[in-house]
């Protein structure tokens, strides 16, 4: 009986020998993936050091992944900056377009009004004209008469100086 039992055990042994010989051997196509994988592939893995080789990847993956959004952050940061710079200036240059459009209207309406005085100055220039002439032919009137009184210098005068303070006051406002 003591053989029989040796015999079991010896069977149990190369049964489990061919369970690891066929289940490991089989392991060289194995997943580097634990779900994907059976415990001969586990067993693999977790002596020939794949799933360390792995994890440091996925480490080395992790760091450079976070050091490329720390540097997209910056970058997201500096746009930010820029952008806002850009909406300043673009304000700015908008305020000044409103600024000389509405000198450019100030001037316009300064031209229309400086026409208008033009107008009115030469049509007072031509009634001053009109009562310069209109004064010398009273003069001329007057001198060819012969006598002339007191009274019609003195009325000539004063047309004269009414005359005069019009000039002075249109070659003020010029």
């Amino acid at each position: 009986m003591h053989l029989r039992f040796e015999e079991a055990r010896s069977m149990r042994i190369i049964i489990v020998l061919a369970v690891l010989t066929f289940g490991l051997g089989g392991c060289s196509n194995c997943s580097r993936d634990p779900s994907q994988t059976g415990l001969g592939c586990e067993i693999v893995n977790q002596t020939t050091g794949t799933y360390r080789e792995d994890d440091q990847a996925i480490i080395e993956q992790t760091a450079e992944l976070r050091k490329r959004e720390r540097e997209l952050q910056a970058e997201a940061i500096r746009l930010e900056e820029e952008a806002a710079t850009l909406r300043g200036e673009r304000r700015a240059l908008t305020q000044r377009l409103a600024d000389l459009n509405r000198e450019t209207a100030n001037m316009s309406r300064q031209l229309s009004e400086l026409l208008q005085e033009e107008a009115a100055d030469r049509q007072e220039l031509a009634r001053l004209q009109q009562r310069e002439a209109e004064m010398a032919n009273q003069l001329g009137a007057a001198g060819g008469a012969g006598s002339v009184t007191a009274g019609e210098i003195a009325r000539l005068e004063a047309k004269k100086a009414s005359l005069q303070n019009d000039i002075n006051a249109l070659m003020a406002a010029l």
